[in-house]
């Protein structure tokens, strides 16, 4: 007898037995079914109708929903496969795109000319290439196991790298310098991302015990975001983007010293703490926006610090691999696609640098 199924054993009395997963319960933990039978083909085969009855049960389910709850539905069902930092992510593709564009169009009319059209919606959006092409790629998971998800065929442009706005070292040193006299929390904040390149909700998630004063390093264990909880969204410490995020960075002695002296000011669990209470990452984007407009500079989102960080450090000469490291991408090749333009400009600086030898010859 060939090796049997892992979900398929005998009994004592002789008869085989197979369980499947028939449904999950509201905490996403499995419910299971159960087929009996004589011999273990037979078990086998009634165990694969019964997964067979369980799939088209969900998909004439899914069908009655609209795109959007359709989607809903499917990350309910596969919450236990993803982290809650992609949750948020894909609920807010559902609420800012395609909850908008797909209202009371359910998941059977959904067509590769309707999908076109929403391409070109988020476009009209000024969304990036890479945006539209995560939405897309989250649509297409989300009704995989429905009768319309094999058949949706839509022509997407290249990904291009687009222009990343940064400050010049000017305007940089304005930021500084206004962040500085408007308030220490968001002075701080601004440093460390200029500094270091950190995201703004591992700033807003930074924790005094993640500073050692000692080694002069910062750990980034933990990011802070708004997710969504039912019709309302909430504040969650959680797990950093990726598992090259989670990193140990060296600190250098200007950021220590202000980092003291901004902790004796405080007293909070949080590095960035006022009124008793953590800064959420809405709120830090907001000040910042008010900075902004307060150093009379061009509105950019507080990501842009992060970006700033890359240009000044390629400026200074460091090595892309160390900057990959401090970002926390997985690779430097991540960070070379992403920065590919900064990365040309900073080449172009250097060999004008070296074609100096032959003026001195």
């Amino acid at each position: 007898m060939p090796k049997m199924q892992r979900n398929i054993y005998k009994r004592k009395d002789g008869r085989f037995v197979g369980n499947y997963i028939k449904g999950r319960d509201e905490n996403g933990k499995a419910i299971y079914g159960y087929v009996y039978a004589r011999n273990y083909s037979d078990c086998k085969a009634k165990l694969e109708e019964a997964k067979k009855s369980v799939l088209t049960s969900e998909v004439k389910q899914v069908q009655k929903y609209t795109v959007a709850k359709s989607l809903e539905q499917y990350l309910e069902n596969t919450k236990v496969k993803y982290k809650k930092t992609s949750i948020n992510i894909y609920n807010r593709y559902i609420t800012n795109y395609v909850e908008p564009f797909f209202k009371g169009i359910s998941i059977d009319e959904l067509s590769s000319q309707k999908m076109q059209e929403f391409i070109n919606y988020m476009f009209e959006k000024n969304l990036s290439v890479g945006t539209v092409q995560a939405v897309v790629n989250f649509i297409k998971k989300g009704i995989k196991y429905t009768v319309v998800g094999d058949t949706l065929s839509v022509e997407m442009p290249k990904k291009t790298n687009r222009n990343i706005e940064v400050l010049t070292s000017d305007e940089q040193k304005i930021l500084e310098y206004t962040a500085k006299v408007y308030d220490d929390n968001l002075y701080v904040a601004v440093m460390l991302c200029l500094y270091l390149g950190l995201r703004i909700g591992e700033v807003c998630g930074l924790k005094w015990e993640d500073i050692s004063f000692t080694e002069s390093t910062l750990q980034v264990c933990r990011t802070m975001e708004r997710v969504k909880d039912g019709n309302e969204t909430k504040i969650e410490l959680l797990e950093p983007k990726s598992r090259a995020s989670v990193r140990k960075i060296p600190v250098p002695a200007m950021l220590i010293e202000l980092l003291k002296n901004h902790k004796n000011k405080t007293g909070g669990e949080f590095v960035l703490w006022k009124n008793n209470k953590f800064i959420e990452p809405r709120n830090l984007q907001y000040h910042f926006k008010k900075l902004l407009k307060k150093a009379e500079l061009k509105d950019i989102n507080f990501h842009s610090t992060r970006h700033c960080f890359v240009v000044r450090a390629l400026e200074q000469g460091l090595d892309i691999q160390a900057i990959s490291e401090i970002l926390g991408h997985s690779s430097a090749i991540v960070t070379l696609r992403q920065y590919a333009q900064s990365v040309d400009a900073h080449k172009r600086e250097q060999l004008e640098i070296l074609s100096n030898i032959h003026k001195l010859n």
